[in-house]
């Protein structure tokens, strides 16, 4: 079977225009632990940077030593210039998960617990530093097999920063856990009480206190102060598990909810598996899930997508799909998303237009596992194994501004050509298109398909990788809506 690799990425006069790496900071690791949990940003523009890092406090119990590991914060200007990396010791016994910053200070979220490796409940703390003051809610149960913690911290030029926070209790199986999203005051703006759960998705119409376990995996909140959340609810009076799509308004009332038949393990039925949830400004959301479409119970290739769901709860559009799962999804503009594909490095920005998905460009971003978009663009933080790599990047799109409208649809000679294994081809459409972009033997059969999605009006370039190929001549084709543009020919010498 031959193997053809597709090597995703934009031409260079694109890369000057469109995505721009305006800086990049590493700071030596002080552990191997150290890692970003958090990002925040000024109004001024600073950037702080919450690590945790395994710091030096240990306990020993029988066999055991626990570490009770440190935070550290990092403050940086826009221009990326460090100015302080301070290290505050153990503030939380069980890590810090997350910063927030508030008109006079800032925030961190983390967990205590006694570190007892056999005890697996605690409490979570919100700890407030306002004008030098600090100050502590701490949210914990007198229950000793229950307990709460923080899970991370979201933030967002777009929105308010939130948190969420999680509940379990291992022998009351009548709420056996639940989460709920906070924000910095420490209200709960979103969570399972607020719900009244649809009847019909009970045995004998029970209520919704026998749900075991309200998990959230992702959330977001929109510009007039809604909430979407997207997880699973599992419950021995459910008629099947569920995964939810949920949103509820800024007065915590719920808008419109969405169920569909869940997972409890990988031998259930699964037809829809959550992932993401991202606002969009026009009130809806959009939502990377995966769909079982054959029915056949496997994750398998190409049934991962994002839905474009309206302020009313109605599915307008869908991108995809992706081989994998949408790892996750951040609205950095009005119209404008970042991406990245489960297992990839490639960061993906596309802009939702008048219900559609327009897809701008692909570029690589590594030792990116946090991500905080910021306007025209995003921070990102991350490790490689040896430091803590920030880096800021600009994602405006100015390509179509800036350079003369093609008066055609055009197809260009790949380059280089000859090639091996790596060759560049380009084209050019004069408006928005649904492209085609496929690749032959010469035989006339299909080695891989390019493109296949809108694209657009504007100069386009399309890496291919023909590492799996046998040398020799292969023809590609541009097809615009359907139409045949041109069609070329390329030779792989290897």
């Amino acid at each position: 079977m031959r193997k053809v690799v597709l090597v995703s990425f934009v031409a260079f006069t694109l890369f000057l225009k469109s995505q721009t790496i305006l800086w990049e900071k590493s700071i030596p690791f002080e552990s191997d632990d150290d890692g970003p949990v958090g990002i925040e940003v000024a109004d001024n523009g600073d950037i702080f940077i919450a690590c945790y890092t395994n710091g030096p406090n240990y306990a020993v119990y029988g066999d055991s030593t626990v570490h009770f590991p440190s935070t550290k914060m990092i403050s940086l200007k826009q221009d990326g210039s460090i100015v302080s990396s301070e290290d505050f010791g153990t503030v939380f016994s069980d890590g810090i998960k997350g910063l927030g910053l508030t008109d006079n200070g800032y925030t961190l979220i983390g967990n205590h617990s006694n570190g007892d490796p056999n005890f697996v409940c605690g409490s979570g703390w919100q700890i407030y530093y306002e004008n030098e003051i600090c100050d502590t809610i701490e949210y914990n149960c007198s229950y000793i097999n229950a307990g709460y913690s923080f899970r991370e911290m979201k933030s967002s030029h777009l929105h308010q920063t939130i948190s969420r926070l999680s509940y379990f209790d291992r022998y009351f199986k009548s709420s056996n856990g639940h989460e709920m999203i906070m924000n910095l005051n420490g209200d709960i703006i979103a969570g399972k009480y607020m719900i009244d759960f649809p009847d019909s998705l009970f045995i004998e119409s029970y209520e919704d206190e026998f749900i075991y376990w309200f998990e959230i995996t992702d959330y977001d909140m929109s510009s007039d102060g809604s909430i979407f959340l997207t997880g699973t609810i599992s419950g021995m009076y459910l008629n099947n598990p569920y995964s939810f799509l949920i949103k509820i308004d800024g007065n915590g009332d719920v808008v419109w909810q969405k169920y569909f038949l869940g997972y409890a393990s990988l031998k259930d039925h699964l037809s829809y598996f959550e992932r993401t949830v991202s606002a969009t400004e026009d009130g809806g959301c959009l939502w990377g899930v995966w769909k079982d479409l054959d029915d056949d119970f496997d994750h398998d290739e190409n049934e991962n997508f994002i839905d474009y769901i309206d302020a009313t709860g109605n599915v307008q559009s869908t991108l995809g799909p992706y081989d994998e799962l949408v790892e996750f999804t951040h609205r950095i503009g009005t119209d404008e998303y970042i991406l990245r594909i489960t297992g990839s490095d490639n960061i993906i920005k596309f802009t939702l237009s008048d219900n559609d998905f327009f897809t701008d460009w692909t570029y690589n971003v590594s030792n990116a596992d946090l991500i905080r978009p910021v306007e025209e663009g995003f921070i990102s933080a991350g490790t490689d194994g040896q430091n803590i790599v920030i880096k800021k990047i600009n994602t405006a799109t100015s390509i179509e501004d800036s350079s003369p409208l093609p008066a055609s649809a055009a197809l260009h000679q790949n380059y280089p050509n000859p090639f091996n294994p790596v060759t560049e081809i380009s084209f050019s459409i004069p408006e928005t298109s649904k492209v085609d972009l496929s690749v032959f033997d010469t035989a006339g059969r299909l080695v891989i398909t390019l493109v296949n999605e809108k694209r657009t009006y504007g100069s386009h370039t399309i890496g291919f990788d023909g590492s799996g190929l046998n040398s020799g001549i292969y023809f590609y084709r541009l097809q615009a809506d359907g139409i045949t543009i041109d069609a070329k020919r390329m030779l792989l010498i290897k």
